[in-house]
């Protein structure tokens, strides 16, 4: 691979790395990605490397030296390059860089007299690694150097977004898997197929489009490629498909994003509802978490949500508690509110009263018979009995609540304006 002399030559050697990389993922994309940038700007050394959580050290996800792929390194960021990287700036230094950091002992055992590097940015626009390069001689033709590394740091960035995407729904499985052998009363919680059946609808479509995304990458890079091997590559040609390139990487930035908090918000609902370690809490980040979760199923019906539930309650407690309550509450109403074609409306509503924490759940169903209502947390008591209804649904609710969480509930309803659930239970402290 020729260096970068003119701006043709340039967009040659980016559109031949892109190819070359473009339908390579993991450990393979690392690795490709710094033999080609090895190459193209001659370094003796070049590697990806993630801030570790101390901030203060980084550790290389893939490390190449002379062109051959290495075992990672760990190193300390203080007096060194990439400390200036890490702290949001991009660095050139075309020579003497041991001069300009002195105490970089690393630089004088390996001869470094040039450095490139740039930062990894995660979703959030924080750095969290760095894409470097290091030579033993001068840089020499640097004309937009910088720009190319940081083009393809933000390619490495999506792609360690996609592994930990990936790695978080491995996680999560392996968690439900769990969960499922440890069922034992299927009642006290959601069933896990129909958890599982929600979660799986919901994140079918971010995954599918990125899916779809990569896919389409891959053969537009290999009609690219087709066309430089036959010298017929225009300008225009490589314009366009960097602009299809960088739009449809955001898309699947967005999409994977999207797909990694359906992750999280089920991941850490299903944990809950697993173990009964307690924790610190907000109520109504906790409650959007559990609709989230339950979205799947939700959206299978005619149903609409709305968490009233002030922003500023937080609860010590166990979380697993108030999923399981919640998530009974909002099955309740649309097994037993629903009505016709009617739209079952649930409003979810917390707020602070003296030494207390009222929360209301209220939907607009078709209300229940004054007659049964003294009956409702009744063990086994059920409307449904010939439809599946076990009767413990509201039973174990209440249980929870008064026995768990030392509170109340009681429920008022009307036929013709819905039913309202209020439950009362005391502040929590540590």
């Amino acid at each position: 691979m020729k260096s970068i002399s003119n701006d043709y030559e340039l967009d040659d050697i980016i559109t031949n790395i892109a190819t070359g990389v473009s339908a390579k993922t993991g450990e393979e994309f690392f690795s490709l990605l710094l033999e080609k940038l090895s190459e193209l700007f001659k370094l003796n050394y070049s590697f990806i490397g993630i801030l570790d959580e101390n901030k203060k050290s980084v550790t290389t996800l893939k490390f190449c030296d002379n062109g051959q792929i290495k075992e990672n390194i760990h190193y300390q960021l203080e007096n060194t390059p990439c400390e200036k990287v890490i702290g949001n700036e991009t660095c050139l230094y075309t020579g003497n860089i041991q001069k300009t950091f002195p105490k970089d002992k690393t630089l004088v055992d390996w001869g470094i007299e040039s450095y490139i590097g740039t930062p990894i940015f995660d979703k959030h626009n924080n750095p969290v690694g760095v894409l470097a390069g290091l030579s033993e001689e001068k840089f020499k033709n640097t004309n937009r150097m910088i720009k190319i590394l940081e083009i393809f740091a933000s390619r490495a960035s999506a792609e360690i977004e996609r592994i930990n995407a990936y790695n978080e729904l491995e996680l999560t499985i392996e968690q439900l898997l769990t969960t499922q052998k440890h069922l034992v009363d299927s009642e006290k919680m959601v069933s896990i197929g129909s958890l599982v059946a929600g979660f799986t609808h919901e994140i079918n479509t971010p995954i599918g489009l990125g899916v779809t995304g990569a896919s389409y990458l891959v053969e537009e890079s290999s009609n690219i490629h087709k066309l430089l091997n036959e010298e017929k590559l225009t300008k225009h040609n490589l314009e366009d498909f960097l602009n299809q390139a960088n739009t449809l990487s955001n898309a699947m930035l967005i999409n994977l994003t999207k797909a990694a908090d359906l992750i999280k918000s089920f991941k850490q609902v299903s944990i809950d509802q697993q173990f009964c370690s307690k924790r610190e809490f907000n109520l109504h980040t906790y409650i959007e978490s559990v609709i989230l979760s339950m979205s799947g199923s939700i959206k299978s019906k005619k149903v609409e949500i709305l968490n009233n539930s002030n922003v500023s309650i937080n609860i010590y407690g166990n979380p697993g508690i108030y999923s399981q309550i919640f998530t009974n509450l909002i099955n309740n109403s649309i097994i037993h509110g629903a009505e016709d074609d009617k739209i079952v409306k649930i409003i979810i509503e917390a707020y602070h009263d003296e030494n207390s924490i009222i929360i209301t759940h209220n939907d607009n169903g078709k209300g229940i018979d004054e007659s049964i209502l003294p009956n409702i947390f009744n063990q086994f008591y059920t409307t449904k009995k010939y439809d599946g209804g076990s009767g413990l649904g509201l039973h174990i609710i209440k249980k929870l609540i008064s026995e768990d969480l030392c509170g109340d509930i009681n429920c008022k309803s009307n036929p013709s304006s819905g039913t309202t659930f209020t439950i009362t239970i005391p502040n929590s402290k540590k």
